[in-house]
């Protein structure tokens, strides 16, 4: 039998566009930014006793982009589990050529039930998504009991850039050892502090904000005239949700102007600290990769790989664990 997603919006999380058409699986706030308009971070989760499960999706438009993987901008990751386990029967990732081709992602001998979960691409937009279950008819809701809800905000660094898998970000791996909700509001751009994005994050009242404050091509006009005024907004609008705000590193001689606008996020933190204290905590991403190989975190000299945003991960749950017990 085969399903159609858009009719099961209950099992699609991380979309915040619900009061919106035609946008089943995008983080599209509003027209007024298209910038969010991409499936990034967005998990579907459900569970069947299928004995076969085929998936089949289109893109919003097909991209190529030479410091982007296929993966990241065509490909649909998946990972099945045995039910209400987190023992993993298998994953991997497909990427569509055509919008009628069917990616088979199980085939099992019984009628056991296992938990699937379908991570969308993180630069690009899922139009429509579909699974054929075979002859059962059995699609149901996973056991989602989040513990949390994280919002994750900044720059391409956020998004996943570096990655070769949409699963193997910071803010899906965070999630994950969290078992948190999370909603992606990064964007795709250099220079990402926008005030209407800190303003979504306020309405989505979240238990943590993880953002990302600048990189090695943000400018440091952009930071002067923003951060300050960006990271205040939201902590004058949501009381006592913590902020663990980090930056990109940067592993080659010409840095932008990194040290520059570290200075000036740095001072912006202390001086709100004592406006909000214990609400604000800096996770020093230059520190962070000091002494590793550059060939065992990063292609390029400022944006890190699977293994960067797993180390990065790692440290964002240490410092969220503390923050988020109850």
């Amino acid at each position: 039998m085969i399903f159609d997603f858009r009719d099961y919006p209950n099992y699609i999380f991380g979309t915040i566009n619900s009061n919106l058409e035609n946008y089943s699986f995008s983080r599209l706030i509003a027209p007024q930014i298209p910038d969010l308009r991409y499936s990034a971070g967005i998990i579907i989760r459900f569970k069947t006793d299928a004995k076969s499960i085929k998936i089949k999706y289109s893109l919003l438009r097909k991209v190529v982009q030479p410091h982007i993987g296929a993966t990241l901008t065509n490909g649909l990751f998946f990972a099945v589990y045995k039910e209400n386990s987190s023992e993993l029967i298998t994953r991997g990732c497909c990427i569509t050529r055509s919008n009628e081709e069917w990616f088979a992602i199980l085939n099992q001998n019984t009628n056991k039930f296992c938990d699937i979960q379908l991570y969308l691409p993180s630069f690009n937009e899922i139009t429509d998504l579909f699974v054929d279950l075979g002859e059962s008819n059995n699609l149901l809701e996973s056991k989602n009991n989040f513990l949390s809800q994280i919002v994750f905000c900044g720059g391409p660094m956020t998004l996943g850039s570096g990655c070769l898998f949409a699963a193997a970000d910071f803010a899906h791996i965070t999630a994950r050892k969290l078992n948190s909700l999370a909603y992606n509001l990064g964007l795709n751009k250099n220079d990402f502090l926008d005030l209407r994005i800190a303003k979504a994050i306020c309405g989505l009242n979240p238990d943590l904000i993880v953002l990302e404050a600048f990189g090695v091509w943000t400018s440091v006009e952009h930071i002067k005239n923003n951060f300050r005024l960006y990271i205040e907004s939201i902590l004058s609008s949501i009381e006592r949700t913590p902020i663990i705000i980090l930056n990109q590193p940067y592993l080659g001689e010409w840095n932008g102007g990194y040290l520059e606008k570290e200075k000036i996020v740095r001072e912006a933190v202390i001086e709100l600290n004592h406006a909000y204290p214990n609400r604000i905590f800096l996770l020093d991403g230059r520190k962070l990769f000091a002494g590793i190989d550059l060939d065992r975190i990063s292609y390029s000299t400022n944006i890190v790989n699977d293994y960067g945003h797993k180390l990065l991960a790692d440290k964002i749950v240490g410092i969220a664990e503390t923050l988020l017990v109850k």
